[in-house]
């Protein structure tokens, strides 16, 4: 940590030509500050030496979500909190699957997506994003979620997406979201249909209300998007510590590879 920290000081000092925090100063704060603005600026470099198109790994680039930290996604724009990949329409074409990763240099709390679909450069339809996991996406970190369009999104449409976050910092008041980990997610067999099940925790340190939704993004073997899962916990809340599971149901389509996330509201 402290190598990350000196060499964010150092990139920091190259580029913006002044120093916030020195790599000697002993706070959790100035680590953590730096250690952000080196991942940001890792990215940034990445985005400049690959002309900022292609597939980049980043280390943890999702490490609030459960599952497979091997899959890589495009770099984005740079300083931007941007999409960065799009499935396929799902759900009789009514929902899209979207990643988003944020490229700024403070975390984005409570991300936003609202975008338009044309085909054949006519307006076919508008829709916005219905949650995002995680709440918080750490600067060049990536979260799952999708765009509801409410009507029957045709195949090969294109799609114009505008993202934005309620802010830097996490809402402390009532009913501000609070994230529920994901512990475990397996695919079975279900009476009817084929899910996906899993198992949660509630890691925070005080009671955690519902209703708690869940998101399951599944990726083919190569990666590639297939699409979103959107459920809730079977419990209504939890308590410091208290476990909890969910279901969803699979109705085409697998998930052989795939990014979880969850959350609750404060009480």
């Amino acid at each position: 940590m402290d190598t990350v920290c000196r060499l964010a000081w150092r990139l920091q000092y190259a580029f913006i030509g002044r120093r916030a925090v020195t790599p000697s100063e002993p706070t959790d704060r100035g680590m953590k500050r730096l250690t952000r603005m080196f991942l940001a600026l890792v990215g940034f470099l990445g985005l400049i030496l690959t002309g900022g198109n292609s597939h980049v790994a980043i280390a943890e680039q999702a490490p609030a979500l459960f599952g497979d930290q091997g899959l890589k996604f495009p770099a984005g724009e740079p300083g931007k909190l941007s999409v960065v990949l799009t499935g396929p329409p799902q759900d009789n074409g009514q929902s899209v699957m979207v990643v988003v990763r944020n490229n700024t240099m403070k975390p984005a709390y409570r991300v936003e997506v609202t975008s338009t679909a044309r085909k054949s450069g006519k307006l076919v339809g508008s829709g916005s994003s219905q949650g995002f996991a995680p709440v918080s996406v750490a600067p060049g970190q990536v979260a799952v979620g999708y765009v509801y369009f409410g009507g029957d999104i045709p195949k090969a449409s294109v799609f114009q997406m505008k993202t934005s976050a309620e802010g830097t910092k996490q809402d402390t008041g009532s009913f501000a979201f609070l994230p529920v980990t994901i512990t475990e997610v397996a695919s079975v067999k279900g009476t009817y249909t084929a899910q996906v099940v899993g198992t949660l925790k509630n890691v925070n340190k005080g009671r955690v209300t519902g209703p708690i939704s869940v998101l399951v993004a599944c990726f083919s073997a190569n990666g590639a998007p297939l699409q979103i899962l959107s459920t809730f916990a079977q419990e209504d809340e939890l308590a410091a510590a208290a476990t909890g599971s969910f279901a969803a149901d699979l109705f085409s389509g697998g998930c052989p590879r795939y990014l979880a996330g969850a959350h609750g509201f404060k009480p």
